[in-house]
Order: C-alpha cells, then structure tokens, then sequence
C-alpha cells in the first residue's frame, strides 16, 4: 500500500494521515478500536480515482451507491483494507518508512 493509497484510506476513516505523520503528541499516532466513518466520495474524474481502482482491485475498498444524479460514487473500506491500514499505519507515520527497497548493503536504492 503507497502512502497515497493509506491517506484515501484514511480519509475515508477520518483519520488526517499528514497531521498523525508530523504530531509529536503520542494520542495523535494511535488509531481508535472502532473508526466513526467509513466513506469516501469520488467522481470518475476525481483525481484520486485511479488509486481508488487499485484499492478496490486490492480488495481494500469496495464500490457503494452512486449519488448527485449518478455523478459520483460512494466507496467503502472493507475489513481487508481496515486491516492492512491498521497493520501498516505504524510505519505510515514513521519519520523514516521502512518499508522503502533498499539494495544488499541496507543503502535506500535510487
């Protein structure tokens, strides 16, 4: 999962993935047992929509209801992507991401 991917994730959660990235407050980095939300509304033309794709070809978000007279979608998080979320969240907020390739010698690769 891109760090793109996990902020359309939690977005739809209502989790601000920037402000628990920079906050140096210990509350601000833990997720909550149960999220408020669980939505994200997106057009086809939305700029977001072809990671929304990939999510949802992932099985991390699924498609609901289409809205505003079938001009936009509402999409959902699915217990697969709530999981991989909150499995990756932590290194999603690190200041140094660990999940970046590094090559034989532990160098970061350009």
């Amino acid at each position: 999962m891109t760090f793109d991917e996990a902020s359309i994730i939690a977005h739809s959660l209502g989790i601000d993935l920037l402000y628990a990235k920079a906050s140096k407050k210990p509350s601000d980095r833990k997720l909550p047992k149960q999220f408020s939300q669980n939505r994200f509304c997106a057009s086809e033309n939305h700029s977001d929509i072809d990671k929304i794709l990939s999510l949802e070809k992932a099985g991390c978000m699924r498609r609901g209801a289409t809205i505003n007279q079938g001009t936009a979608t509402l999409w959902y998080v699915t217990s697969d992507g709530e999981k991989s979320f909150r499995e990756e969240f932590p290194n999603l907020i690190s200041k140094r991401r660990t999940t970046q390739k590094t090559s034989d010698d532990g160098k970061p690769e350009e």
